[in-house]
């Protein structure tokens, strides 16, 4: 068991229903205020969603996500609709919510990366100060075989997490998390010089290192729209 629930017993989970948040660009989740307003000395929050069948059937393992004080509707839990489709997470569908106590959730020193294509590499390539500054913005937990969505210039690439350090079933991203991203090139090619003749055609391919950026601080009460506190409930 990963801890004990924020404050209350951790078998009393929520039952709430998925919402869509179209056009957020945030791995972070909105939750109701009659659970929400329980967590607020606590932010930010992991948590634990089981997506349930008829029947109460569970289906799949459990998934990760993270609240920072965004409301959702009474009842609800809220996530960005891009999100909701990759986890997957259907709009309509039934979770189960369980806050993990933040003391046995570790925080993640390294988590590595795994781009899907050889586009997100290059995407990855061009915008490494951007994804350094600003991925705390979009997501607060990673989960080793789960993709990590991050937002880039406008387009969601899911990144798959193959290691965190320490090993866990999740951790959680904070300020001074190495993040490293496993190269995905094209295939390139360069000229050897073969020596004792002259020259010959003999190629090689050539491998580019791991990118490795370290997240940035950011203010994740003052970046969620919508948070308790601004919103009357």
């Amino acid at each position: 068991m990963l801890g004990n629930l924020l404050g209350f017993d951790i078998r009393k989970e929520q039952r709430l229903t998925v919402t869509y948040a179209h056009g957020e660009q945030t791995s972070w989740v909105g939750l109701p205020p009659s659970f929400s307003t329980r967590l607020l000395d606590k932010m930010p929050v992991v948590l634990k969603v089981q997506l349930y069948a008829a029947h109460a059937v569970p289906v799949g393992p459990p998934c990760y996500l993270s609240w920072s004080g965004t409301v959702s509707e009474s009842g609800t839990m809220s996530l960005s609709s891009q999100l909701g489709q990759l986890l997957p997470l259907p709009e309509g569908a039934v979770v189960h919510v369980t806050p993990l106590d933040s003391g046995a959730v570790p925080e993640a020193k390294r988590v590595t990366l795994e781009p899907a294509s050889e586009d997100e590499w290059e995407v990855v390539e061009l915008n490494a100060e951007d994804i350094e500054g600003r991925l705390l913005e979009q997501c607060g937990v990673a989960s080793v075989g789960r993709a990590l969505p991050i937002w880039v210039a406008g387009q969601m690439m899911a990144m798959k997490v193959s290691e965190t350090i320490p090993a866990a079933d999740c951790c959680r991203l904070v300020a001074g998390t190495e993040v490293a991203i496993a190269p995905r090139p094209r295939k390139a090619t360069r000229w050897l010089n073969n020596g004792e003749n002259g020259c010959y055609g003999r190629k090689e391919a050539l491998y580019p290192v791991y990118l490795r950026v370290h997240l940035s601080a950011v203010d994740l009460i003052q970046s969620a729209p919508g948070v308790l506190g601004d919103t009357p409930l």
